[in-house]
């Protein structure tokens, strides 16, 4: 099925030609860390999925409010994607660890693109119908619990995790550009080729990032082991040792907020722009996008001269920056001002996502990196309740004011969770905090 639309488009950005000196500043610094062999190959692979997953973000989005009219579906299509991070991360995380990271990327993408293919399949048969996209969602909610802490560790691994901090805001970078990519294509697709043409370049981007893995050496850290949960000890572990850091407790609570109040903004905002800005898709893509550029000029910003001692507030505050942007979105309708205010919330967006796994990749012990990122990771599989929550007040309230309560909640919250764990905004390095295991 197709959208389509005349509404008005949003003004192109000016405001981002200012942030051109620090593009280029940073990235011939960042560059340097993706000179590792296989570090381009599993970066280039990052790009082509977090291009294909905003872009299905927004165009499942943008599909179920046509079909359907209710914020409530519209933000089960998100809330689905996260589901898996949240029943899933932990599991997989002990269960992957010691296996050839390698391999197991290779079998989730191989999963991922075999998906894509029904699914565009189903599209051109004319089969397509809201619990098929909503189980789309799902399965794409654990091919992304398993790619986003596997590749983002073996890049971490492979570049050396005392450059973690300049990897991984390259890596959020990228990310955040992919949003903006990944926002206007989407809003095209869903303007001008429906679902089907969604599905066909999700075969061909997931195609991409898998040729490009298996072009990498096979992982070193393999054991071959047979992997059953190392079920008691293994498992728990990993939140054992979350629980006895307050710097990684503070991680994944800061997390947790992010995912309840700060991000499920992107399933509302689709709303907001059709119905008070009175845009069209691809117009609702392009306002999005400024998000993502904002976060792109953070990240590189971050890996052009952030100091580990700043690691801290840049993840915790980010957040905030977002909160209090998003929910002042919500109260405009001026195309040009949602446009600012989303592009100053990037900026949190990009503070937070360049973090999220420095921290517990440089705080935690080597011998059980992976359950502490995987903990994490389930911290980010919080969003479903955020989701329902998001569309539960837009269902009650409208799209805006939901947005606007949630922005409130999230700032509320993030300024008691900062007042009971300073540690979280501590002039000191992450790994300042690693204590033996």
């Amino acid at each position: 099925m197709r959208l389509t639309g005349s509404r008005k488009e949003p003004p192109s950005g000016r405001g981002a030609r200012a942030g051109n000196g620090i593009i280029l500043a940073s990235t011939f610094r960042a560059l340097a860390s993706l000179a590792v062999p296989d570090a381009r190959q599993l970066w280039m692979a990052g790009v082509a999925v977090g291009v294909m997953r905003w872009l299905e973000l927004l165009a499942f989005s943008l599909w179920a409010l046509q079909v359907t009219g209710s914020p409530l579906v519209v933000a089960s299509t998100t809330l689905l994607r996260m589901l898996p991070l949240l029943l899933l991360s932990v599991p997989l995380s002990a269960l992957i660890e010691g296996r050839d990271k390698r391999r197991v990327l290779l079998v989730n993408l191989a999963f991922v693109a075999g998906l894509c293919l029904v699914m565009l399949a189903v599209s051109l048969a004319g089969a397509m119908s809201v619990p098929l996209l909503l189980l789309a969602s799902f399965l794409g909610g654990v091919f992304w619990a398993v790619e986003q802490p596997v590749r983002r560790t073996l890049l971490a691994e492979r570049v050396g995790l005392e450059r973690a901090g300049v990897s991984m805001s390259f890596e959020g970078a990228s990310n955040q550009l992919t949003r903006a990519l990944g926002a206007v294509a989407g809003g095209l697709a869903a303007q001008l080729v429906g679902l089907a043409g969604v599905f066909l370049a999700g075969l061909l981007l997931y195609g991409t990032a898998l040729l490009l893995v298996a072009a990498t050496a096979p992982d070193g850290g393999g054991t071959g082991r047979t992997g059953r949960l190392a079920s008691s000890a293994g498992l728990l572990d990993g939140l054992r040792h979350v629980a006895r850091s307050r710097l990684l407790l503070g991680a994944a609570l800061v997390t947790v907020i992010f995912n309840l109040w700060a991000f499920p903004y992107v399933a509302l905002a689709p709303v907001v722009a059709e119905r008070v800005l009175e845009l069209s898709p691809l117009g609702i893509g392009t306002v999005l996008a400024f998000e993502g550029l904002g976060g792109f000029l953070a990240c590189m910003s971050i890996a052009s001269g952030a100091r580990p001692e700043h690691f801290r507030r840049l993840y915790s505050l980010g957040p905030v920056v977002l909160m209090a942007a998003t929910l002042l979105f919500a109260c405009t309708a001026s195309v040009p001002l949602a446009c600012l205010l989303l592009f100053l919330g990037g900026f949190g967006m990009g503070s937070f996502s360049a973090m999220q796994m420095v921290i517990p990749l440089q705080a935690a012990p080597p011998a059980i990196r992976m359950r502490v990122v995987g903990v994490i990771s389930m911290s980010i599989g919080t969003s479903p309740l955020g989701f329902f929550h998001a569309g539960l007040m837009g269902e009650i309230l409208g799209a805006a004011g939901a947005m606007v309560v949630i922005g409130l909640e999230g700032l509320l919250a993030t300024a008691l969770l900062l007042w009971l764990l300073p540690e979280l905004v501590a002039l000191r390095a992450p790994a300042a905090d690693r204590g033996p295991h």
